[in-house]
């Protein structure tokens, strides 16, 4: 059951606070593995593995995704094995040197009877933690481990979708679950989805959410929000990620190097003026304002350079999409800058034979309509057609 607080309002119940709850002592018996990270805290900030140690069910293998078990790597750095020094235990990382890394080895799940999984999404498609499960869940059908997984709130709400389906030939670590770019699920209905779609022979079982219903964002729940990657500091991140996320194959910055990444964008060419303009005139403000600003990354893309773009401020989050925005501004500077703007055509997530921002739209067409310079209603729809019958897949495993 939902919390009250003193202001009147709820608190949603983690899976892990459920969990906690019902005492440790439900988990499955046996040789104990963890994947996590530093979001993986209860009510009271107490973390995870804290609480395992107390009930003496210390992990005998513990797992980090991407960034590490304390969002300390960057996108695309490689984290090595090392020992916490939070907690003192040998952390195995699933993102290292090269695509290999990416999949734990049988090897090191052999003997492992259960796999505890707590990790904060954040509704887009190209944030790599569920990859990282899910490539766990396939070599648990060959070493027979149960996966468990302790389920939290999608940050950006549950009842909107927004892209295409991940096109074969496309896929890779930003695209393992050919789900939408915003897919509206949680960590535990994706992975309830992928193992139907692949079939999965594992033991899954998801440990809810309470109190959560589809339509909250992050602010309405009354959670903690422990920042779940490096330049996702806040919920208003997440909200504005699943379009701006698209600049990564670009060289746009970002905003990395700033303190707000992905709300603040540009490049040291980019007329700010005419970029909002033009963007407004094409997508509108619905849910948003877009101004006109000037920032200087201290790291990443054009580091210690002034760039002139522009700040997203989500007013209305419900109404918000940020995939027209993303696509717009594209658009843009396609339009714009044919000198100055470029793709990425650097290695991106260890792949080197195709385009960064195709790997992230998940198929070329897109990109090719923004070339044409087709209307970015049309490039959308032509998105979500692509859909197809993804939204009844969806329904048949949605928990909430």
């Amino acid at each position: 059951m939902p919390v009250s607080r003193d202001d009147g309002t709820t608190t949603v119940v983690t899976g892990l606070q459920h969990l906690v709850e019902k005492g440790l002592n439900t988990l499955p018996p046996g040789r104990l593995a963890v994947l996590t990270h530093q979001c993986a805290v209860d009510k009271n900030g107490t973390h995870l593995l804290q609480h395992l140690s107390a009930a003496r069910r210390t992990p005998e293998l513990v797992l980090s995704p991407e960034h590490g078990l304390w969002s300390t790597h960057q996108d695309m750095e490689a984290v090595g094995a090392q020992r916490d020094q939070v907690f003192g235990l040998p952390v195995n990382s699933l993102y290292g040197e090269d695509e290999q890394s990416l999949d734990p080895s049988q090897a090191i799940l052999r003997g492992m009877d259960v796999l505890v999984a707590d990790m904060q999404d954040v509704g887009a498609r190209y944030y790599t933690y569920a990859a990282s499960l899910l490539r766990c869940m396939r070599v648990a059908q060959d070493t027979g481990t149960r996966i468990v997984v302790l389920d939290r709130p999608n940050p950006i709400g549950g009842e909107v979708m927004e892209g295409n389906l991940v096109a074969p030939g496309f896929e890779s670590f930003v695209g393992d679950l050919s789900v939408p770019n915003r897919h509206g699920m949680t960590l535990g209905e994706l992975m309830l989805f992928a193992s139907r779609q692949e079939g999965l022979n594992v033991d899954l079982e998801i440990i809810k959410v309470h109190g959560w219903t589809r339509h909250q964002f992050y602010d309405d729940t009354g959670l903690l929000w422990i920042q779940p990657s490096p330049n996702m500091p806040t919920p208003a991140t997440a909200a504005v990620y699943p379009g701006m996320c698209l600049l990564e194959g670009t060289n746009l910055s970002e905003g990395r190097g700033t303190t707000t990444p992905f709300e603040l964008f540009g490049a040291p060419w980019i007329n700010a003026q005419d970029l909002v303009a033009d963007v407004l005139d094409e997508v509108g403000t619905s849910g948003f304002v877009l101004t006109p600003a000037a920032f200087r990354p201290q790291f990443q893309k054009y580091a210690g350079k002034v760039c002139a773009g522009a700040r997203v401020h989500v007013t209305q989050p419900r109404r918000f999409r940020s995939l027209p925005l993303a696509l717009a501004i594209l658009k843009h500077c396609l339009k714009k800058y044919p000198r100055q703007f470029a793709w990425r055509s650097a290695a991106y997530e260890f792949v080197t034979d195709r385009l960064a921002i195709d790997l992230l739209l998940g198929d070329e067409t897109p990109r090719r309509l923004l070339e044409g310079q087709r209307r970015v209603t049309e490039i959308v729809e032509s998105m979500t057609a692509s859909a197809g019958a993804f939204e009844s897949r969806r329904e048949a495993v949605l928990l909430y």
